[in-house]
């Protein structure tokens, strides 16, 4: 498809000419994110068969004929079994532990789409690099689809906690020490004017820092490193650039910076102190890691946020790779990976994760390394930044995130889009929004039927979210069949009647515990964070653990009744393997008929609201999606390949709108809602 020859240009549904749309075929089903075909159920069903019926059991036929006892063959396979399990133990424990995640994520999340594993070279060792946006649930993301055993660098702290650290532990994951792990707050106030000089009032820089610590304003996610320290009152900064260092002389802006002054004119800044650490042991033990081949996943941002756009990031994973170089000749390959979550940080939520092209750094990098360190660390880090930009959707607020989620959906054919496709067109429409739509309007310069559109697109969403629609839902307001009506809801009804003893029993018990707990987690996580929005990121991460804990408990405690009631021991083993089924079972039941529930909301509507307001609603839409696709097709072109390219190299483009307008962290990642933007629930 061109802008010429199609009625959607290549910012569209087709995403080019590729012909997207031509590859909506059956994409079969997914179990714990491979492909898998009848086929396999098939085989699954004959072998169940095979093996549950006696006269058709093949070991069971061999001993008959041969009259060799069946306990003999079973007893020797169980000492196979043993033998194999304690010579290999390192790789059973670890690929029994991804078993388990698994097990765990397809429980915790309804769906994980795999995007561009093919980009994964096939064999190690190669760094797997990610954004950190919901803790300890990224790296699970990465583990199980991976395609390679990988360890993490984790932190110390987390590295020390019980379960994450236990887990970390067979995993084979390395601990590493942070500096704002032991930050100190610092005695008295700074002054930070964008220069590499900082001077203070009250302050103890000669007792309480020293050369090659670190400066941090408190609640800022930038660290200074000091090249050499003055006077109790007068230090200078390393080398960097002056874009890097914060300039507070126009007054403090931003809620987080806010909260921690008294008078927002002042040009005096609290900070902290962060220790220098020694981390030459943990990059002896990587590199030994990838010289045997293995593959190490790390998160360059340092520490989990719940921000839409990347925090600045660390070097390690930049020098891990030069030193890997340097020592040993290897020229490790770095694999980007986009973790994108729609309501990913509550049970059941969505989630895709998309691996990029591997970066593979180029001979001048490593002769630059050898004369300049600095020099060549940052193009590294710049490669892997536009590598990981490559592989997710960002906007300055959740409140843009949102709108060009629903002005993608707009302008989609109503259709059911893959992943792929939908990564895809969620970009070049951010790309577009930052990068176009918002510069004109930073500029005064936004044509008017642009502004026009966004403000009926932000109208439209708005009487969504009053009714409590979604958009996918909007086309179904017009009249249904009565018998469709009734059949859902005799199927709503029917599924919550299966569900409600096993989670009644099995699941809340243990859910609202864990909720409770999470939302106490994500309290304390704000107090101490400088760059968490909200701290949305710690909340499933800590509800994993307190299940991982607290459903076997809860189970053991049901067994222990049933024997204390006078229930035969093996009714209750029996009732004790069968409780993760029911528990199970009673999830997805609940979850379909949530789903039938959301989708009778179209009919209550109707029976509530005036029928002629369902169909102006409709007519919206359909106004809407005229319009958005008229302007694209107007507007398109001035935003060259993004529109015209069938495939766009994402990491080689400009960082957008964010990086020009030089805004503060503060006030580009102030969240419009805590909600998730597309609230993972569109069907289309």
């Amino acid at each position: 498809h061109t802008a010429r020859s199609s009625s959607l240009p290549p910012l569209s549904s087709s995403s080019g000419a590729v012909g997207l749309l031509g590859q909506m075929a059956a994409q079969g089903h997914t179990v714990l994110g491979e492909k898998t075909s009848t086929n396999t159920h098939v085989m699954l069903s004959v072998l169940v068969l095979v093996l549950a019926t006696p006269s058709l059991n093949p070991i069971l036929a061999f001993c008959d004929t041969f009259g060799i006892p069946p306990l003999f063959l079973s007893s020797a396979a169980l000492l196979f079994f043993f033998h194999t399990v304690v010579s290999d133990i390192q790789n059973v424990a670890y690929y029994g532990l991804r078993i388990f995640f698994h097990s765990i994520l397809s429980i915790f999340f309804r769906s994980i789409e795999v995007v561009g594993a093919d980009n994964i070279p096939a064999k190690g060792p190669v760094i797997f690099t990610g954004n950190h946006s919901n803790q300890f649930v990224d790296g699970l993301m990465v583990l199980c689809h991976a395609r390679h055993k990988l360890g993490f660098l984790i932190a110390q702290s987390s590295y020390d906690k019980p379960i994450i650290g236990d887990c970390a532990k067979l995993a084979g994951c390395i601990p590493v020490m942070r500096p704002q792990d032991a930050a100190r707050k610092g005695s008295g106030l700074a002054v930070f004017d964008g220069s590499l000089v900082v001077r203070g009032e009250g302050t103890k820089f000669m007792s309480e820092i020293a050369a090659g610590d670190k400066l941090r304003p408190r609640n800022h996610p930038q660290q200074l490193k000091v090249e050499h320290v003055v006077s109790d009152t007068e230090l200078r900064l390393a080398e960097m650039s002056l874009a890097d260092v914060p300039d507070f002389t126009q007054g403090i802006a931003g809620e987080a910076a806010l909260a921690v002054v008294e008078d927002p004119s002042s040009t005096l800044f609290p900070f902290d102190c962060l220790a220098r650490v020694d981390q030459g042991q943990v990059f002896s033990k990587v590199l030994d890691s990838l010289r045997s081949g293995r593959c190490l996943g790390i998160f360059p941002e340092g520490g989990s946020h719940d921000q839409t756009d990347l925090l600045p990031l660390k070097p390690g994973v930049a020098i891990i790779a030069l030193e890997a170089f340097q020592k040993h000749k290897l020229n490790v390959p770095i694999v980007p990976v986009g973790l994108s979550y729609f309501e990913g940080h509550e049970f059941r939520g969505r989630s895709v994760v998309e691996f990029g092209p591997p970066i593979t750094l180029a001979p001048e990098v490593f002769k630059e390394y050898e004369t300049d360190k600095r020099g060549a660390t940052g193009k590294v880090l710049e490669l892997v930044e536009e590598g990981l930009r490559g592989c997710l959707v960002t906007a300055p607020t959740y409140e843009d995130l949102e709108l060009v989620y629903m002005v993608r959906r707009l302008y989609s054919r109503d259709g059911r889009l893959t992943a792929t496709q939908k990564q895809d067109l969620n970009r070049r429409f951010a790309f577009w929004y930052c990068n176009f739509l918002l510069r004109k309007q930073a500029a005064n310069e936004l044509p008017r039927d642009l502004q026009n559109m966004v403000t009926r697109v932000k109208d439209y969403r708005d009487q969504l979210k009053l009714l409590g629609l979604k958009d996918y839902q909007v086309r179904h307001l017009d009249n249904q069949p009565l018998t469709k009506t009734l059949l859902t809801l005799l199927h709503m009804l029917f599924l919550f009647f299966l569900a409600l003893f096993p989670n009644l029993f099995l699941n809340i018990p243990v859910g609202v515990f864990a909720r409770l707990t999470a939302d106490r987690h994500q309290k304390e996580a704000l107090a101490k964070s400088n760059v968490k929005l909200t701290a949305k990121d710690v909340r499933l991460s800590k509800m994993i653990t307190v299940c991982m804990s607290g459903v076997p408990a809860l189970w053991l405690g049901y067994a222990l009744a049933m024997l204390v009631l006078g229930f035969p021991l093996r009714t209750t083993i029996l009732m004790l393997f069968c409780f993760p089924f029911f528990s199970y079972l009673g999830v997805i039941a609940a979850e379909s008929g949530m789903v039938d529930f959301k989708d009778m909301r179209p009919v209550l509507l109707r029976l509530m609201v005036n029928r002629d307001e369902m169909l102006k609603l409709i007519k919206v839409r359909e106004g809407l999606q005229r319009e958005v696709r008229a302007l694209v097709r107007k507007y398109g072109p001035q935003i060259g390949e993004i529109y015209t390219a069938d495939k766009v190299a994402w990491g080689s483009l400009p960082k957008g709108f964010l990086s020009e307008l030089n805004l503060s962290d503060a006030e580009a990642s102030a969240p419009a809602s805590p909600s998730s933007p597309e609230a993972g629930k569109e069907r289309n």
